[in-house]
């Protein structure tokens, strides 16, 4: 699973149904409807809450090297009192 930006994901979705309207003898005006429609659906889904794990928590603070470079938190990190 990845999370998205579900409202540009949405603005994209809004925006290729824009520009195809001319294609359609009712204007878009059908193809519209199932683009709100399937934006609805987006909007109904559940947002996910991912876990951060920042550095001053992470198992690994000793050896990596991204706290080295400024970083507060990465994806490769694993809370220390999970594995003790």
């Amino acid at each position: 699973m990845r999370a998205i930006d579900a409202d540009a994901f949405k603005d994209y979705i809004r925006g290729a149904c824009e520009d195809m309207k001319h294609l359609y003898k009712d204007n878009g005006a059908w193809a519209k409807e199932i683009t709100e429609s399937f934006c609805k659906d987006i909007d109904e889904q559940p947002t996910i809450q991912p876990e951060i794990v920042r550095c001053e928590e992470c198992l690994y603070r000793k050896i990596c090297s991204w706290e080295k470079q400024g970083a507060k938190f990465c994806s490769f990190a694993e809370r220390r009192e999970a594995t003790e």
